[in-house]
């Protein structure tokens, strides 16, 4: 039995596939695939031993709070000009473009 709750590209699917076909693995249980979402007609879909659901293993009550929590505690702290609690240097949120703190890079720097 093969399981995924991690990242899709780290399962080669088209082995997956194979294996699931001549019986190599008993079955597999998929919360998340490659390619996301999978096609309809894709062959996965079709195993009666591979179960795939919709990239919902974090979706419990608490991890949505903790989450909630923490989208909250960053749009704060960004709007205060503040270092986000969980900024990642490189992500899509820069900080204000006039702004420059510890942790933020200023729009001219190469991060």
């Amino acid at each position: 039995m093969l399981v995924n709750v991690a990242r899709g590209p780290i399962v080669d699917t088209d082995a997956l596939v194979e294996a699931l076909g001549d019986g190599v693995i008993g079955g597999a249980a998929l919360d998340v695939t490659d390619p996301e979402p999978l096609p309809s007609d894709h062959p996965l879909l079709r195993f009666p031993n591979c179960l795939v659901v919709p990239h919902i293993g974090s979706a419990t009550v608490p991890a949505r709070r903790a989450m909630a929590a923490l989208a909250v505690a960053n749009l704060v702290a960004y709007l205060r000009q503040e270092p986000m609690p969980a900024w990642l240097p490189g992500s899509a949120v820069q900080p204000l473009s006039d702004y420059s703190a510890p942790g933020f890079p200023s729009e001219s720097s190469d991060s």
